[in-house]
Parts: structure tokens; sequence; C-alpha cells
């Protein structure tokens, strides 16, 4: 039997992970031709592609994508290489353009549903705006202390999304690498691509969007790889301090697992990740009438809940009918909706965000 709130957060989880795999996998690619006199079309492919899984992921890879393919002029002895990635990752998102020439908003429908941009504000107040979130998105409050505010993505005062201890071996590696790392290529786009990793949680509206930030502390991780070398050269000193920062992981990490386990199930948060809806629809299977209908109301296309846990638990999906946006289902019909109230009805059961009812 699957949790209620399963779904929600394996699709929740995928938003998060899929950015962060692309990523790793774009880095992967790059640091294998860090010390390559030349790039060759295979290494060309391999870094385009790369980019192309960032710029398909979720919407913070749509903006990472084409400045991470800017970031590559810094390995400017390979201008020959880059050019080729250049023209094969032009060629991957051909598709993209063919869908937003066609479909004209749809693509960055999300992008202006979720900005702090407004077209009416002159460019300079835009700009400002912008600056101020960038600032904002780098406090160490959030990202070591409060975490995101969205009940959603985050256990309130279970700290935040980084580590302590990680983030002072980060910290470590970031001066090592500007002190004595400039002239490795790698080493540069890495500084770059973290300070652009910046970008797409401050052009939001939400004050430090952890999901829109998970390339940052993917960045930050990368840094610790400097620091950790120093750690590991063999003197008293580093020894002490290794194991300082291993014990200090250990204790925030008991700590977040603790808080987490005893609040992370908590009655607001059930509701944003939609636990109601397994138990509205074990409800509805339950009544003798077919289809059940599924409509879409306030709360979204919750219909593909129902698809998922049909599939996973061996239901028919045929035992469901999706309804058109604004169609009325027919007199009589056995309804599981996600609006909050219902017209000329008899509700059977209510929780959350979904109700059963029964059209009158």
């Amino acid at each position: 039997m699957l949790t209620p709130w399963f779904f929600e957060i394996g699709r929740l989880a995928w938003d998060v992970h899929s950015t962060a795999i692309a990523v790793v996998l774009f880095l992967v690619a790059l640091e294998r031709v860090r010390k390559k006199e030349k790039w060759t079309w295979p290494d060309a492919v391999l870094i385009a592609g790369g980019l192309a899984f960032l710029t398909y992921t979720y919407n913070t890879g749509r903006i990472l994508g084409p400045l991470f393919a800017y970031g590559l002029l810094l390995f400017w002895r390979q201008l020959a290489g880059v050019f080729k990635t250049w023209i094969l990752y032009a060629l991957t998102i051909l598709p993209l353009v063919n869908f937003h020439l066609a479909h004209p908003g749809v693509s960055s429908r999300r992008f202006w549903e979720t900005t702090c941009f407004d077209p009416a504000q002159p460019l300079y107040q835009q700009i400002n705006v912008f600056a101020m979130r960038f600032l904002e998105d780098q406090s160490l409050h959030p990202l070591l202390v409060d975490g995101d505010t969205h009940l959603r993505h985050h256990v309130p005062n279970s700290g935040g999304p980084f580590l302590f201890s990680i983030f002072l071996l980060s910290f470590v590696g970031i001066l090592i690498a500007s002190s004595s790392r400039l002239s490795e290529p790698w080493w540069r786009f890495a500084l770059y691509a973290l300070a652009i990793s910046i970008v797409p949680g401050a052009i939001t509206n939400q004050p430090f969007h952890e999901i829109y930030l998970m390339s940052y502390c993917v960045l930050l991780f990368i840094f610790t790889i400097p620091a950790l070398q120093w750690l590991f050269v063999p003197r008293p000193l580093h020894f002490v301090a290794l194991w300082f920062l291993v014990l200090g992981t250990l204790v925030q990490a008991y700590f977040f697992q603790t808080v987490f386990w005893r609040d992370g199930r908590s009655d607001m948060r059930q509701l944003m990740f939609e636990g109601a809806y397994k138990q509205i629809m074990d409800e509805a299977l339950t009544q003798k009438k077919r289809p059940i209908y599924l409509e879409t109301g306030t709360w979204g296309p919750a219909y593909m809940h129902a698809y998922w846990y049909a599939t996973v638990e061996g239901e028919s999906i045929r035992e469901f009918q999706t309804l058109a946006v604004g169609q009325s289902p027919p007199q009589g019909a056995i309804v599981l909706s996600s609006n909050s109230d219902c017209a000329q009805c008899r509700v059977i059961e209510h929780g959350g965000l979904f109700l059963l009812y029964e059209k009158l």
C-alpha cells in the first residue's frame, strides 16, 4: 500500500534531482577534457549532451544551459572545441525553439508566473530588483539555518539545506581555487558556474527557493575537493580539523533526521503534498457506479494521481474518465474533484484539497 503523498514526493524529487544530476553529468564531461590539448568531436558531443540534458530538465535548466555554454569561453585555449560544442548544443535545442514558435508563451509561462521581473516597470528598477534578490539568495542564514520557507520544500526548524561543516569546506575550497588555481580553466569555470547558479533563484519571486538553487548546492560541493586535498596532507592539525568536521556533520545530520521524522508529516505538509488524495480515491473505488469521473478544479489537474495510484496498485485506469476543463459531469455520476466544493451535488467525502461527490 502506497503512502498518500508518495507520488507528489516522487514528482518533487524529480524536479529537484533532475537538475542536480544534469549539472553533475555536465561537470563530469567537462572535467574529462580539462587537461586535453584539443577537444575532439566525441568530447564536444559529451559536453553538449550534458548541456542539452540540463536544458530539458526543470525550469532551472533552461536558464543554466545557455549560461553554462557561454561560460565555456573560459577555456579560451580550446576555442575550436568550444565552437564544436556550441554547434552541437544549438542543434539539440532546435526542438525547444520549434515548440516555442508553434506554441508561443507556453514554454515561458512558468517563468513569468514565478519571476520577480515586472515588464511594466522601468528596466533600471528590474535590474535593481534582480541585484537585491541575487544578494539575498547568497545569505548564509537561509542556506545554513532556516532553509526554504515553503513547507513543501523544507521541514521548518530542521536547519538549512547545507550542512555547516560542508560549507566550511566549500568556503576553504573557494579561497584555494581563487588564490592558486585561476590558471586552470576548469576551476575558472567552476567559480563562474558557482556565481551563475544563483541566477535561477534570484529571478524568482520567492526568497531562497531551494529547488531553483539546487545547482548552487552542487557547485558548493565541488569546492570541497581542493579543501579536502589540503586537509589530507598528513599534519596533526589537519587531522584534528578533519575529524571535527566529520563529527559536526554527523551531529547536524542526526538533528535533521530527528526533526524530519517528528515534524515531516504535519497536517500542513500533508496538505501541501496532496496527501488526502489516496484516501478520497479509495473511497471512490468503493462506490458501485462506473466510471469515476475526474474533475480538474481550483487545485489543478489532480487526475494524474488517480492514474498513478491505479497503475501501481493493479487497478484498471478504465475505472476512471477525465473531464475536460469546465465540462460538467453527467447526472448521477461519481466525481473525484480537485475543487473544494460543488454545485447540485451530494458530498460523499471531503479531505484536504479534494472532494468526492455525486452529481444530482
